[in-house]
């Protein structure tokens, strides 16, 4: 899942990436 992936990584790193 990209998508869970991204939501988890921006979390991770505190930064929104979607924006």
């Amino acid at each position: 899942a990209d998508k869970d992936t991204d939501e988890i990584f921006a979390q991770m790193t505190l930064q929104p990436v979607k924006n």
